[in-house]
């Protein structure tokens, strides 16, 4: 990988991330150490105060109670029932938490002027597939059968998630597709880690960046599938790359940047939705690296990347 040829502003935040952190992120050899060092840096961020804050605990059959954050904005525009945004952290099925992912989610509600549901899914390898999304099922179902106390419209809902947290949110529409009760109303999939394999271009090409690089992403999907990691017995609610149908998912937003392990797979997602008829808006940021704009957020490129997903998910709330 060139590094000349990633976004100067891109290339200040990589330099301080790396000396705040040498090593960046892979260094950490332990999942505790890992954790620690990344929902640190991510927790971090200043709280947004323009939205307020509501923590509950929703039951999922067979397993302990799952935390969610309900964000609502202090101002908005829209009339009443409100629309509303689902999201699901990153964090490669092994690191995150509400916390770490606050400042993302409360700029969801705040920026979209949606209610907004941040959930805190359990984490491998403590909990293997599909511990995660079932999580996300179940709390995605007590959030269609809630409308009426959130005051949301059921018919404007929608479904997002970045990094891991992308490809869960792919996996749940395809499990709540096959179970006959998807009602998201729009996908966005933030760089979405979608493909356990690794074996395109990209993600042979990104080994030593220091944020999310293929040594790690390997060791989460291992961690992450447990016994069935290098089988081809893997589901697409788990790796969504191996969905044999695309057909029937709602409108979908993905973006990834140029260097970005999750490239290449994340292009070809993209097409074999469209071929299956999926409307499909996709975006290639140029010369960004994986979360470039978490960690540069008011540079300019990574205002036009935030600009870009907020008009995609004010288009599709109405």
């Amino acid at each position: 990988m060139n590094w000349e040829s990633i976004h100067p502003d891109y290339q200040v935040a990589l330099t301080q991330l790396l000396d705040a952190f040498p090593g960046g992120f892979n260094a950490p050899e332990t999942i505790h150490e890992r954790r620690t060092l990344i929902n640190g840096a991510l927790a971090l961020n200043p709280v947004n105060e323009k939205v307020t804050r509501e923590d509950r605990f929703i039951p999922v059959e067979g397993a302990p109670d799952v935390r969610i954050r309900i964000y609502r904005p202090k101002e908005s525009s829209y009339a009443h029932p409100q629309p509303a945004i689902f999201t699901i952290h990153g964090g490669g099925m092994v690191t995150g938490n509400i916390e770490a992912d606050d400042a993302n989610a409360a700029a969801l509600c705040e920026r979209s002027g949606a209610l907004t549901v941040a959930i805190d899914y359990r984490l491998a390898p403590e909990h293997p597939f599909p511990a995660a999304i079932n999580d996300c099922y179940a709390v995605a179902n007590w959030l269609f059968e809630n409308v009426a106390e959130l005051d949301v419209d059921a018919t404007r809902i929608a479904l997002h998630g970045g990094s891991a947290g992308g490809g869960l949110a792919i996996g749940l529409a395809l499990m709540m597709r096959d179970r006959g009760n998807l009602r998201f109303c729009f996908l966005m999939a933030i760089y979405p880690m979608i493909d356990d394999r690794h074996i395109t271009a990209s993600s042979k090409t990104i080994t030593n960046l220091g944020v999310w690089d293929r040594k790690a992403s390997l060791e989460s999907w291992a961690w992450y599938l447990g016994d069935a990691y290098g089988s081809d017995d893997i589901s697409p609610y788990a790796a969504p790359i191996r969905a044999t149908h695309l057909e029937g998912l709602p409108p979908t937003f993905i973006d990834v940047g140029t260097h970005d392990l999750f490239l290449d797979e994340d292009r070809e997602f993209a097409e074999r939705l469209e071929a299956a008829g999926v409307p499909v808006e996709f975006h290639i940021n140029e010369g960004a690296y994986h979360a470039a704009e978490l960690f540069a957020r008011d540079v300019p490129p990574s205002q036009l990347i935030w600009s870009k997903r907020f008009d995609a998910l004010k288009k599709a709330l109405g």
